[in-house]
């Protein structure tokens, strides 16, 4: 016999499990009611669509925020131009020159 956890165990996410009993409780309740409007064929379709529902509309998850350090302050590529290094060999392109968003004839750029 398996003993039964106890409810203040802090190995146990007590909202966690209430969040999870409530969402099958309403994905149970889409599909019954697909079944009574149309049989089989309503439940299948009720099932679905929830499980596109998850595809597309993934839950809301917290995300870390990603925080790097530069060695230096970031450089001005639109005045100093860019320089890089790949294997040994430099590379650097000048700045490119600042229009005013129109060309010679009349287009936007």
């Amino acid at each position: 016999m398996v003993p039964e956890p106890e409810l203040d165990d802090p190995g146990i996410d007590v909202a966690a499990i209430i969040a999870e009993e409530a969402e099958a409780a309403r994905r149970k309740a889409a599909i019954e009611a697909g079944r009574r409007r149309a049989g089989t064929a309503g439940a299948a379709m009720a099932g679905i669509m929830l499980a596109i529902s998850d595809i597309y509309e993934p839950k809301n998850r917290d995300e870390v925020a990603v925080v790097a350090e530069a060695p230096s302050d970031p450089v001005d590529i639109d005045a100093d131009g860019i320089g890089v290094t790949l294997d040994d060999v430099d590379v650097w392109a000048p700045p490119v020159e600042r229009t005013d968003g129109w060309g010679d004839d009349g287009a936007v750029l």
